[in-house]
């Protein structure tokens, strides 16, 4: 498995951040890249300011597809909740995402 340097400033998905919970294909890379992320003492770790809804959304999606119960599911909301993350506006990474995704496309 071969990864990119780990950058010094990160915007972790919340797509990537639900497999720290929950159990899906790769779930070592995640974690790798989790693992790595925290090592890196000048990292700094964002997330959008609609990352807690689109990680509730990811959830409920594990209730009905996947049988999850709603009480995991709080359980495990609360725990990304906790994160360490810092908070930026949608806004002023929409350019630099596309850019990225672009780029690994």
């Amino acid at each position: 498995m071969r990864f990119n340097p780990i950058p010094e400033r990160c915007v972790i998905d919340a797509s990537v951040a639900t497999k720290l919970l929950v159990k899906e294909p790769l779930p070592d890379r995640v974690d790798l890249l989790f693992s790595r992320l925290v090592e890196n003492p000048k990292s700094h770790l964002y997330v959008p300011d609609i990352f807690h809804a689109e990680c509730a959304n990811i959830l409920w999606k594990y209730t009905i597809r996947f049988g999850m119960s709603k009480t995991v599911a709080r359980r495990n909301l609360k725990h990304l909740e906790a994160l360490a993350f810092e908070r930026i506006a949608t806004e002023n990474i929409v350019e630099d995402a596309l850019n990225v995704a672009s780029n690994t496309a």
